[in-house]
């Protein structure tokens, strides 16, 4: 039965999202991108707790060079403290973390990664919309067609990714070592934008 973990997954990312655009909002982008990737650590505890995986030390040796070049490539020197944001963003990656342990739990269950895709994206922004019903006045600016040509791609793009992550994981791959790989996105980020960007 996966009514259970349904219910969860949409609790897990709805709150985590709230965390982390509450954090994102009031807090330095770098100081909270650094700490939503502790989400990481809660993927791999959660993984080896819930879906009994193991890790080996050579695995072990990796997630920390991963982890550690993530946070290379994110951190930005500021005098900065821990603050309400902060928190935030610590929750966030508490959340976002176990709901990454959840997911992996679920996919085995579906047949399409597709579909538990479509329920994955679909239940916590409804959610999300029950806890905030104001925010439906606001549905006018995202369906306008300039603001839709820019949204399709991101859509786009992170739908490939989710799904080339639980294909990764459907075919044999273990969640405590997928958890940090999926992290690597940061570092192409920062090269993609320092490139086109500037």
């Amino acid at each position: 039965l996966v009514l259970p973990n349904l219910i969860l997954m949409t609790l897990l990312y709805s709150v985590g999202n709230l965390f982390a655009f509450k954090a994102i909002k009031h807090g330095q982008v770098s100081e909270i991108f650094i700490l939503l990737t502790s989400g990481t650590a809660w993927s791999i505890l959660s993984s080896i707790i819930f879906l009994h995986e193991s890790l080996s030390i050579k695995s072990i040796f990796g997630i920390i060079i991963i982890i550690s070049g993530v946070l290379a490539i994110s951190y930005k020197k500021t005098d900065w403290h821990l603050d309400k944001h902060h928190l935030f963003a610590l929750l966030a990656g508490l959340f976002w973390g176990l709901a990454f342990t959840n997911d992996a739990f679920l996919v085995i269950k579906f047949e399409s990664i597709s579909t538990y895709m479509i329920l994955a994206y679909a239940l916590p922004g409804l959610f999300t919309l029950i806890l905030h019903p104001s925010t439906i006045k606001k549905i006018h600016f995202y369906i306008n067609p300039f603001v839709l040509k820019k949204f399709i791609p991101a859509a786009v793009f992170t739908s490939l990714r989710a799904i080339t992550i639980w294909t990764a994981y459907k075919l044999g791959g273990s969640a405590s070592l997928i958890a940090p790989l999926s992290q690597t996105n940061i570092i192409f980020t920062v090269l993609l934008g320092y490139f086109f960007l500037n």
